[in-house]
């Protein structure tokens, strides 16, 4: 496989299979792209949902690595069908699905053909948070089975590379999640009467908007007068978890849950707010969220709470000057109380983003460093 000549196979995404089903990313190839139909019942969903309900972290993931069964055993006999028929130079296979990881080893084995896998996150990167005898570490062993049979690996952050490489005892290679310039508007202007911090994603289990929040009632508490026209938006976040969070705090009138928004709308939304509030996972190392990189195009400065005391994403804010971070609920008030008296002023928080640095992250600029790894691979393996 040639990096300009490349065939997608992955099963395909509709609204049944995909709870992050969102048609305006459906059908946008850029090259040929094999979709395996995916369908499953309402009886198999309710199935699957009490399935990992019952078993918790054990989950189906683990209870089958290759689980749904009718997809993998589609897509590993599209993927003989292909390898019969045509020559690759390289199999290139992405997470976390497992499935992908499986299928490319077997091709691999079968057809000798070199693959690459390319951990969008890895398992082990949390492996010193659980408890000795969790059954995800099963889950962590099979990715360490399939993967043997790999030429190189692909991850995000050069911590994650030390750590793959050394998890693996194999070459890994750094590639940025990155962004995309064409998925922004030109010349969207943030709100004028409201001054809006905007939210985009999930909000994991180790992360916690608490020095936020504390930081809102903070402020209110002792001038309630300058969160007047404040308003905190939280998109993509699930009833659940919004009410886990947020609810019955003093501050709560301030903080609206926007639900779940396709992909444009919430790099249009990232665009109107005055700022963008960036969560982080303490304790994982090497962690770098795709959701920064749109970030920092935005174009609004960046409040991370409660930073990574100097590690990679206050580095890379620090390096494209597109944002802060915030250690505690004091912290964040200072903050806030500067940028809203900024904007009575002025209209806008002052921001003035390294475009030469953020530009380096373009999806354009990771791809030929993905295009020189794969043809490093193929003509190693020639």
């Amino acid at each position: 496989m040639c990096i300009r000549d490349r065939v997608v196979l992955c099963p395909e995404s509709t609204p049944q299979n995909d709870s992050k089903f969102d048609p305006k990313l459906v059908d946008k190839d850029h090259c040929r792209t094999i979709r395996i139909p995916y369908n499953i019942s309402a009886t198999r969903r309710r199935i699957d949902f009490f399935v990992r309900k019952a078993l918790k972290e054990l989950s189906l993931e683990v209870l089958l690595f290759r689980s749904p069964l009718r997809i993998y055993r589609d897509l590993l006999a599209r993927a003989d069908s292909l390898l019969q028929q045509e020559h690759f130079d390289v199999i290139l296979a992405t997470t976390p699905s497992p499935l992908a990881l499986v299928v490319a080893d077997k091709m691999s084995r079968k057809y000798h053909t070199p693959w690459v896998a390319d951990f969008r996150d890895i398992p082990a990167q949390h492996i010193a948070n659980l408890p000795r005898f969790s059954p995800r570490h099963l889950y962590i062993k099979q990715h360490k089975k399939f993967c043997k049979s790999a030429s190189a690996l692909i991850t995000v952050s050069e911590p994650l590379v030390n750590r793959l490489a050394n998890w693996l005892n194999k070459s890994a290679y750094l590639v940025y999640n990155g962004f995309d310039p064409g998925d922004f508007q030109k010349d969207l202007e943030p709100e004028k009467d409201l001054f809006i911090i905007v939210y985009c994603g999930a909000i994991h289990s180790n992360s916690n908007p608490k020095a936020f929040v504390d930081a809102l009632d903070l402020i209110l508490q002792r001038e309630p007068g300058k969160l007047e026209r404040f308003r905190l938006l939280i998109h993509g976040v699930s009833k659940i978890c919004f009410r886990r969070h947020f609810a019955n705090r003093r501050c709560s009138h301030l903080i609206h849950n926007m639900g779940r928004v396709s992909f444009y709308d919430s790099i249009k939304a990232q665009q109107e707010a005055c700022s963008l509030l960036f969560l982080l996972s303490p304790g994982v190392e090497g962690l770098l969220s795709a959701k920064i990189f749109e970030y920092m195009y935005a174009g609004r400065p960046i409040l991370s709470v409660p930073g990574d005391n100097g590690g990679l994403s206050d580095a890379l804010l620090e390096e494209t000057q597109t944002g802060l971070a915030a250690r505690t609920a004091k912290d964040v008030a200072d903050i806030l109380v500067d940028w809203i008296d900024q904007w009575e002023r002025t209209g806008k928080v002052e921001c003035n983003p390294r475009q030469d640095k953020i530009l380096f992250y373009t999806r354009e600029n990771q791809t030929k460093r993905l295009a020189q790894i794969l043809d490093q691979v193929s003509m190693a393996n020639s």
